[in-house]
């Protein structure tokens, strides 16, 4: 299951789905005690190479997976900010796309609970606030709240009845920019985008240029009349 959620080219949906099943399995850390979870986790969570929709999967998910006290809060904070950032930044230039309201909402899912009865496998509260509540995970999360509060209410209605979809503001942003700048772990490593295209949603078409066209000529003569 890890080497297939280490790869960013499989489809979107199984993405999401590996990662909450490895959420799910109940184990903490590996054979040499390293939080193995938390750190497939975390790198799905921060990788540039794939979908939000599977990175915000991973956000979600982390927040249902059994934490120990190696938690490393300070690391898995900034790398959800720094992911509200970059999705707001993306939504900002094609707000349009139906897949929007839900990464919003998963990345919310990351601090908290569905609701009051979702709990981990080991019983806790369902969320990074439920698990681990530190003062730099409520930061984290108060600098996403805004974010998704603007994002699931698109499009408003205009007074000429028209829909609209209204961008993230340069203000609401901000905060998100200064406290990325001021609280950069020493542990932290950005990933750099591959030149490998991920899989957005469906494969593309494959390009016919360049090939012969196996299209048959048409039938002349009494060859080409339809049977009755």
């Amino acid at each position: 299951m890890r080497q297939r959620v280490n790869s960013h080219l499989q489809h979107i949906w199984f993405q999401e789905v590996l990662v909450e099943g490895l959420a799910g399995v109940g184990i903490m850390v590996n054979k040499q005690a390293e939080p193995f979870v938390e750190t497939v986790l975390g790198n799905v969570m921060a990788d540039p190479n794939r979908h939000f929709l599977a990175r915000t999967a991973a956000a979600k998910a982390i927040g249902r997976a059994p934490l120990g006290g190696a938690f490393d809060d300070a690391l898995r904070s900034y790398q959800l900010v720094e992911l509200a950032s970059q999705m707001s930044l993306a939504y900002n230039k094609a707000p349009t796309k139906g897949y929007w309201p839900r990464c919003f909402q998963n990345l919310y899912f990351a601090f908290k609970a569905i609701n009051k009865s979702e709990l981990t496998v080991e019983g806790k509260p369902a969320g990074l606030l439920g698990q681990v509540a530190t003062a730099r995970l409520q930061d984290a999360y108060s600098l996403v709240v805004p974010l998704v509060a603007h994002v699931i209410v698109q499009p408003t209605v205009g007074a000429d009845g028209k829909q609209y979809f209204q961008p993230i503001s340069s203000e609401t942003l901000k905060p998100l920019t200064d406290w990325l700048a001021e609280n950069r772990p020493a542990n932290y490593k950005p990933l750099v985008p591959s030149t490998t295209t991920a899989p957005t949603s469906t494969p593309a078409p494959k390009s016919t240029k360049g090939t012969k066209s196996t299209k048959p000529k048409a039938a002349t003569g009494s060859a080409g009349a339809s049977r009755s």
